[in-house]
This record gives structure tokens, sequence and C-alpha cells, in this order.
């Protein structure tokens, strides 16, 4: 690493640090923010599409349009509810650790 550093490499929290400021900072919060909603629905999508769902489907088993359901896949303007039934629509489950002690199972 040390070599490559000398060749002006810089890792990705460095970069991030760089690009969007440091941790606590509120553009770097919104950045990581917006990137776990946005991994949060890649992953819907990719469980939804290995259970060969279509998106009017799973919109049916939550009670939303497909539109929505695209959205969601998007990471756009999504609430945790509607996350959390996504998630249990598709039989997944996980659990929010807080500060590395709390653990919450959330389906």
């Amino acid at each position: 690493m040390e070599r490559l550093k000398e060749h002006g490499a810089v890792t990705f929290s460095e970069l991030k640090d760089q690009q969007y400021g440091k941790r606590g900072e509120a553009e770097r919060e919104t950045y990581e923010l917006e990137t776990t909603v946005f991994l949060l629905g890649t992953l819907i999508k990719n469980e939804r599409k290995k259970q060969k769902m279509t998106k009017a489907q799973l919109g049916e088993k939550l009670g939303v349009k497909k539109a929505r359901v695209a959205e969601i896949e998007k990471g756009e303007d999504v609430s945790i509810s509607l996350f959390l039934n996504a998630m249990k629509a598709l039989d997944l489950s996980a659990k929010i650790v807080v500060d590395g002690e709390l653990e919450v199972p959330l389906t």
C-alpha cells in the first residue's frame, strides 16, 4: 500500500473524504445515506428478479403500483417501513446494528 501511496494512490475512504467531506459532515452523511438506500434498493431488485417476480407482482404484495416498486428499487424517497415490507414480501431478513452494540432484527 505504501508503494501505491508514493505514486499518489488514495484509499476509497480518503477519496470519499476529499469528495464529500469527513464523516459527520452534512454532505458526507447525505452521501452515505443515499448510498445505503441505493444498495438496499438494488438488493430488493436483485432478489425480486431471482425469484422471477415482476414489479407488478411485488407491488401487489405491497399494495402499491409497479411504478412505486421501481422507486423502491432505485432508492427514491422510500420509507423504512416500505423497505421492510418489500423485504418481508421477498422472504429477506435483516438487522440494524447501532454503534456496534444494539442489534435490532428487522424481519
